[in-house]
């Protein structure tokens, strides 16, 4: 199940080559690929937490419960699952004596504490993903149009198009599901020690596993900032196979098609003719550089 809701942005850009685009247009689909296909190799990858240090978690979860423990009028108990929830609750309306007993058991025997976070648990973690990755169906969209290197890399050097679909709550519009892709410069926070016992204590296991997909699947490298992207995840129907799905659109969302200032007129007319027939409320929109640089767009007469 998808989770949609009134966006904030109103259309979203699809990129693609100029055969992709008459596919696009005259099977009213578009296609949501799994990551193992991404060009990306390092993006949404089906190894994860390789390299972890556990012993690092199991001291990140002992140092922040003594803290915990020695601060009680600090403790949030909304900011933590239903795994710890009741667990928090208790230390804090305790005595300040049993959370002192209960520090110096955890010092003079953590792993007592730390039991079930070990390179099993780990284990667990890394197999659920890969069952998960090869289900994953994504669908990548940027929130502008007028990126040259995204119509250099997606849409063949300007000689394909630009499909702008409008976030249609009366159609349903998938992309009312969209997530903005976070561009960072460093590790994933659930890489991090700190990060993982975050997550561990706000939901337990569920809480790992979401902050997983979350993370893996709405985060990349700050090299691709430039595309703008949000993404929407779902997953294969039972009925699906190989490494892509094809799910229609309303052709009521395919709100403007922008061609490519580069697009051979033979392409352009057949772009045109397809458009105008099937989707005649779409608005066609002709590519062009100003001054050389900066990319517009103009109506096609």
């Amino acid at each position: 199940m998808i989770r949609k809701r009134p966006h904030e942005i109103k259309q979203f850009y699809k990129y693609m080559e100029y055969g992709t685009a008459i596919k696009v247009a005259e099977n009213a689909t578009l296609r949501w690929s799994s990551s193992k296909i991404f060009n990306d190799p390092f993006d949404v990858p089906l190894d994860i937490l390789d390299g972890f240090d556990f012993e690092s978690v199991n001291q990140a979860f002992l140092t922040r419960l003594i803290k915990l423990l020695k601060n009680p009028d600090e403790l949030d108990l909304s900011q933590f699952g239903d795994d710890f929830g009741t667990f928090f609750h208790l230390l804090k309306c305790g005595e300040q004596s049993s959370r002192e007993r209960l520090i110096e058991c955890i010092l003079s025997s953590p792993q007592a504490f730390t039991g079930h976070i070990g390179e099993g648990l780990f284990d667990e973690i890394r197999n659920a993903w890969k069952c998960m990755y090869s289900e994953k169906r994504i669908l990548c969209l940027s929130k502008v149009w007028n990126s040259a290197a995204m119509w250099h890399h997606y849409a063949k050097g300007h000689n394909g198009c630009v499909f702008e679909f409008a976030c249609n709550e009366e159609n349903d519009s998938a992309w009312l599901a969209a997530e903005p892709v976070k561009y960072i410069d460093g590790d994933l926070q659930i890489n991090t020690a700190d990060g993982f016992v975050d997550a561990l204590l706000e939901g337990g296991a569920a809480g790992i596993a979401k902050q997983i997909h979350d993370e893996y699947t709405y985060t990349k490298t700050l090299d691709w900032k430039y595309e703008e992207e949000y993404r929407v995840s779902t997953f294969k129907r039972p009925q699906d196979t190989g490494d892509y799905t094809d799910y229609e659109f309303a052709e009521e969302d395919l709100s403007a098609v922008i061609m490519g200032e580069k697009m051979e007129p033979e392409a352009r007319s057949r772009v045109v003719d397809l458009i105008s027939s099937k989707y005649p409320h779409t608005v066609i929109w002709v590519a062009y550089k100003e001054g050389g640089r900066h990319l517009k767009k103009r109506l096609h007469c």
